[in-house]
């Protein structure tokens, strides 16, 4: 499987080496766009701009023409999500979930499918060179066959695309419902990407998804709320700690007591995998989306791949970029690979102590 990771900081697309997966609701802010260094995706924030208004403000040949522009000023586009209308209740009817108010559309989940067809149909005419995907509509499992029936009847052959998006099953995607509709769609050998898929929806299916990814959040999230202090916090600095580890820190605010005991708040440790979650959070701690991190640490084996140690030195750079200053000593080459212990290694875990 492919994991699109959903981001709202166009920046991230020059900073990381994974597939990311950005909205053009962000993107249409940036005045000067990023160079990708991965491939990366791009979603039409159509659920928000839906949800918000309950239509399109962006006429399809507008967003065509930012499409176009991504494409060659960002390059690597792997695809594109076309302006789709999603199916759920609550999009169709409008109301209130939490602090969110959707203004409702009024329609059919058949008129929703009809304009998302019309939408593709649209697009690839409009921009046939740019990589446009079919989108799926439904909410229950038979909208979903009416929907790939009505593409038939548009010229549109399913089987036949790369790729497929599976729209409508963010907020229920961990759900025996949409696994049956997703293992159904599989079974009939369309290649599906979720939109919307976490975790706990791939422990379920996601043998049968090619590709996923979490929606992009929403300009103006925050993850947890800002703190007055945390613009008083000395700044991030990227340091090697000591052979066999690597960490990135703050100069932390607590100092050794008289007893040897540390005064001051608790540290917030980050365990770094240089993987896509854990980058993530640090990169989002780095933007303050996320509550500061005293310290990132990452367990260096020695073994590791050229390519993570290069990802790890560009996490150092943004951690010193973002703190105005560099690491305190010479940065550590990735080692050479050595012959391999004929022995395995043994890993001991103690137990943990009763409370």
């Amino acid at each position: 499987m492919l994991f699109w990771l959903g981001v709202h900081k166009p920046r991230w697309l020059e900073r990381l080496d994974v597939p990311l997966m950005v909205s053009h609701r962000q993107l249409s802010r940036e005045p000067n766009l990023p160079r990708a260094r991965a491939p990366w995706a791009l979603d039409s924030g159509a659920f928000s701009e839906i949800a918000a208004h309950g239509r399109f403000l962006t006429t399809p040949v507008a967003y065509a023409a930012a499409v176009r522009r991504y494409s060659g000023e960002i390059g690597n586009l792997a695809w594109a999500a076309p302006q789709d209308w999603m199916c759920e209740p609550i999009i169709l009817r409008g109301g209130t979930v939490g602090a969110q108010r959707f203004a409702g559309t009024g329609l059919s989940v058949a008129e929703h499918q009809r304009r998302t067809i019309a939408s593709v149909l649209e697009l690839r005419w409009t921009a046939a060179d740019l990589p446009w995907i079919p989108v799926l509509q439904g909410f229950a499992l038979d909208d979903y066959g009416r929907h790939v029936d009505a593409y038939a009847r548009a010229g549109i052959d399913l089987g036949a695309e790369p790729l497929v998006g599976l729209g409508s099953v963010c907020r229920r995607q961990a759900t025996s419902e949409i696994d049956r509709i997703v293992t159904t769609l599989a079974g009939m050998g369309f290649r599906l990407h979720g939109f919307g898929v976490k975790t706990s929806g791939l422990g379920r299916y996601g043998w049968a998804l090619p590709s996923a990814a979490p929606q992009p959040p929403p300009a103006g999230l925050r993850a947890s709320a800002w703190r007055e202090d945390l613009r008083e916090l000395p700044p991030l600095r990227a340091v090697v700690a000591r052979p066999g580890a690597r960490a990135l820190h703050r100069q932390p605010a607590a100092h050794p007591a008289g007893d040897g005991r540390m005064s001051g708040p608790p540290l917030r440790i980050l365990s770094l995998g240089a993987g896509v979650q854990s980058s993530c959070v640090l990169l989002m701690s780095i933007e303050g989306e996320l509550d500061h991190l005293d310290a990132a640490i990452f367990s260096d084996t020695g073994w590791e791949p050229a390519a993570v140690y290069a990802h790890l030195a560009r996490l150092e750079d943004a951690a010193a970029m973002a703190g105005g200053a560099g690491p305190p000593g010479k940065r550590r080459e990735p080692p050479r690979r050595r012959a391999r212990p004929r022995a395995p290694l043994r890993l001991d875990a103690a137990p943990c102590p009763k409370s």
